[in-house]
Formats: C-alpha cells, structure tokens, sequence
C-alpha cells in the first residue's frame, strides 16, 4: 500500500473491524484479529458519558481518573490487567511480524497503554495524552535478544 504496510492486525470490535476489513480488502493486505487489542471494559460504565456517570454512579470516576491503576468501572476490567493483555498482544504482533511494517488498529485505551508501555511511562499518567479519533502513532520495534525494543517515532491526528 501506499504507508507501506504489508499486514493489518486489528481489534475484534466492530468500530476497529469495520474500517480494518474495508482497508485490507482495498489494499489487497493479510488481515488478523487479535482479541487482546479490544478496549478496555468498561462494565457498567460502558456506553454512558462521563457527565451520566458523574451524576448518577455507579462507582467513583473522579478516583478513576486521579489513580487509574488503582481504580476500575464496577464489572469492569481493572488497568494493570488491560494493560498486560494489550502489551503481551503487541509484543506477539511485533514476534510475529518481525521486520513488517504492520498496521495494528485499535482503541485510544490501548493506543494509550502502547505509548506509556514504549515511553516507560507509569500508567497513573494515562490520561495527560490525549489520542483523538483517527490518531495516527507509529511505533518502531526490533526483537532482538534482550526481548522488544521500541521507541516511539510520531504521535498525531492524521490531517
């Protein structure tokens, strides 16, 4: 394709599977699913603003957001675990497709924990990146004998 990219590895949700499918059939790429790319679950915040779930609970989202690690939606997934399961996917993304230029659409959660996992950063500070719809980031990774080593190359909505 026209990026260069010879594979797409996509969330399995249908606002990621959607655009993924239509992109690899155009372009002629290999698409894969991998079901550790999803977003996080939210349980019974999910699909509800943040001004609904400030005025109406359940759980307390201004704690969520003041220490993230510490803190889940009730039913929902705690952040270390989301955190582990969307790095151990990429990590196998980037095994696997080793030396590929790989196109791996996911959710601003996910996108978020890649760049923090990249960065070195400590996942209490998840929320000061902002990632918008139709962000574009681009990771470079090698897997080399100390294990994957990335850096992070650009982080930006795509204009």
């Amino acid at each position: 394709g026209e990026d260069g990219w010879e594979v797409v590895v996509s969330s399995p949700m249908l606002r990621c599977s959607e655009f993924s499918r239509e992109l690899a059939h155009a372009r002629g790429l290999e698409l894969q699913f991998d079901n550790r790319l999803r977003e996080m679950d939210f349980g019974e915040w999910d699909g509800r603003t943040a001004d609904d779930i400030l005025a109406n609970g359940p759980g307390d989202l201004g704690a969520f957001w003041a220490a993230p690690p510490n803190a889940q939606a009730p039913g929902g997934e705690a952040l270390a675990g989301f955190a582990e399961r969307v790095v151990a996917g990429w990590e196998d993304v980037v095994r696997e497709h080793a030396g590929r230029h790989v196109l791996v659409v996911g959710h601003g959660g996910a996108i978020r924990v890649l760049i923090a996992h990249v960065m070195g950063m400590p996942l209490a500070n998840l929320f000061r990146m902002e990632v918008g719809y139709a962000c574009r980031t681009r990771l470079r990774a090698d897997d080399g004998e100390a294990g994957i080593s990335a850096r992070l190359v650009s982080h930006g909505v795509v204009t």
